[in-house]
C-alpha cells in the first residue's frame, strides 16, 4: 500500500542527493560544503589530520541527523561507530579517525579529547559513552574537562535528560566552574552552561544569579585569557536572567553586548578561526530574534531571521525558525515560500516543512498543493504521525479516499504504542 500511495502522490526522491550533498561531512569528514555545521565537521576532520587543536563548536547535532540522513539514502550513517564503515568507502581523514580509536588506549588526554569531540559533532555517541569513562575527574586538566563535558553530551543523547543524566551533568559543569586549577575560559564555559541549563529546566533564579556571580567574576579578572567568542557566549548566556525576570531593556543591552563581541570576532579572526567565529552568530542571531520576539517587537524578530538566513542559508534549521515567525504571523504565503526553501534542503527538517507547506497550502485555498506536499512529508518520514491526520483528514472524498483507510491504519500502528502516555510532539 505504500508504494501505491507514492505513486498516487507522484513522491520522488528528489531531496535525497541534495541532503547526502550538503551534510556529506557527516559521511566523510571531508566535504567543505553546506551548513555551517557540517563545515564545522570538516573542519574538526581536517584538524584532527593534521594533529592540531580541535576548537569547541557551539551548534549541537541533532539527535536524529544520523538516522535521517540514513534513511535519505547515506546507509553508510547507519552505524553507532565509524569503524563499521568498510575500509574500502572511508575517506583519508575517516581512516584516520578510525586509526585513532584503535589505539584509543595509547593516546595522550588531548588526542583523545580532540577525537571525543569529533565523535559527538559526527553524533557518535555511543562510542564516546563506549571509550570516555563516567568518573573522570574533570578539574585534572583542560582535556579531561572536556572529556567529562562530552561524556555528559553523550549520555543526555542517548537516554535524555533523564534525572541521573542530569544530575552527572551538573557536578561536572560544577567541578569545573569552581576548579582554581583550570583556565578561565574554560570555567566560564562551564559556569554559563550551568546558567543555560536552570534556565532551561528548573529556572531556579537563585541558581542562576550564583553561577553569574562566577561567570562575571571571571570576566572581570581574566578579560585578557578571553577572546571576544567567548565573550559573546558569555552575555548571551547571562541575559537568561533579566529575561526571566521580564526586563526585556536588559536582555537587549546584554545581546548587543554578546552581538558586538561576535563582530569583533570575525573582525579579527584569522583564517584558521573565522568558522568557529561565524559559527558563534549562528545561535547568537536564534536568540536575538526569540527574544525580541517574546518583548513583542515582531519586526525586529523577523530581522534577525533573515539576518540568520543570510548567514546559513544551506541550513533547513534557519528557513524554518523565519517560516514559523511567518506563520505566527499571519503571513501566510511567504511562510509557504520559507517552509519550500526548507523542504529542498533536505533532512532533518524535511517531513516537517512540507507538512507546515501543507497547512499553509489548505490555509491558501490550495488543496492540491496540500496533498502534495502531504505525499513528501509521509515519504520523507512514514513515522511522522502529523501528515498522516492531515492527509486522513483530507481524503474523505475524491479519487484518492481508498488510501484514507491506509493512513487510518498507518496512524493507529504508529500511536499504539504511545496510549497512556503524554505526546508533546510528534
Amino acid at each position: 500500500m505504500r508504494a501505491q500511495f507514492l505513486r498516487a502522490f507522484g513522491t520522488e526522491s528528489r531531496w535525497l542527493s541534495r541532503d547526502l550533498h550538503l551534510l556529506r561531512a557527516y559521511l566523510d569528514l571531508t566535504a567543505d560544503a553546506g551548513p555551517l555545521h557540517a563545515r564545522s565537521i570538516a573542519d574538526l576532520g581536517r584538524r584532527l589530520a593534521a594533529g592540531e587543536q580541535v576548537p569547541s563548536y557551539q551548534i549541537n547535532t541533532p539527535s536524529m541527523l544520523r538516522v535521517s540522513l540514513a534513511a535519505a539514502g547515506g546507509a553508510k550513517v547507519a552505524c553507532d561507530d565509524p569503524r563499521e564503515v568498510p575500509p574500502a568507502e572511508r575517506s583519508p581523514r575517516w581512516e584516520h579517525l578510525c586509526a585513532m580509536l584503535d589505539r584509543w588506549a595509547a593516546l595522550p588526554a588531548g588526542e583523545r579529547a580532540a577525537v571525543a569531540a569529533t565523535l559527538s559533532k559526527l553524533g557518535f555517541w555511543a562510542t564516546v559513552g563506549h571509550l570516555v569513562p563516567p568518573d573522570l575527574a574533570p578539574e585534572r586538566s583542560v582535556h579531561h574537562a572536556r572529556l567529562a563535558v562530552l561524556r555528559c553530551n553523550a549520555d543526555h543523547k542517548r537516554s535524555g535528560s533523564t534525572p541521573a543524566t542530569h544530575a552527572a551533568a551538573r557536578m561536572t559543569l560544577a567541578a569545573i566552574a569552581t576548579s582554581r586549577e583550570l583556565p578561565a575560559a574554560t570555567r566560564l564555559a562551564a559556569a554559563v552552561n550551568l546558567i543555560v541549563d536552570q534556565a532551561k529546566s528548573d529556572r531556579s533564579m537563585q541558581e542562576m544569579d550564583r553561577w553569574k556571580e562566577v561567570a562575571d567574576g571571571l570576566v572581570a579578572t581574566a578579560p585578557n585569557e578571553l577572546r571576544p567568542v567567548q565573550l559573546s557566549y558569555y552575555w548571551r548566556g547571562v541575559s537568561f536572567l533579566p529575561f526571566f525576570r521580564g526586563d526585556h531593556a536588559s536582555v537587549r543591552r546584554m545581546l548587543d553586548e554578546a552581538e558586538d563581541s561576535s563582530v569583533a570576532a570575525v573582525e579579527q579572526a584569522g583564517e584558521d578561526e573565522l568558522l568557529l567565529a561565524e559559527e558563534n552568530r549562528h545561535p547568537l542571531l536564534e536568540t536575538r530574534a526569540r527574544a525580541a520576539a517574546v518583548a513583542g517587537d515582531l519586526d525586529e524578530a523577523e530581522r534577525y531571521y533573515r539576518a540568520l538566513v543570510l548567514l546559513d542559508p544551506e541550513d533547513s534549521k534557519v528557513h524554518v525558525r523565519l517560516a514559523d515567525h511567518l506563520f505566527r504571523r499571519e503571513r501566510i504565503a511567504e511562510a509557504w515560500e520559507a517552509y519550500q526553501d526548507a523542504a529542498a534542503l533536505g533532512v532533518p527538517y524535511t517531513s516537517y516543512a512540507h507538512t507546515q507547506a501543507a497547512r499553509c497550502s489548505l490555509r491558501l485555498g490550495e488543496p492540491e498543493a496540500a496533498l502534495a506536499a502531504l505525499g513528501e512529508a509521509v515519504a520523507a518520514d512514514p513515522a511522522a504521525v502529523t501528515p498522516l491526520v492531515l492527509l486522513r483528514d483530507l481524503l474523505a472524498n475524491g479519487p484518492l479516499k481508498r488510501l484514507r483507510s491506509w493512513a487510518d491504519q498507518q496512524i493507529q500502528t504508529l500511536t499504539e504504542p504511545l496510549k497512556g502516555r503524554r505526546v508533546l510532539d510528534d
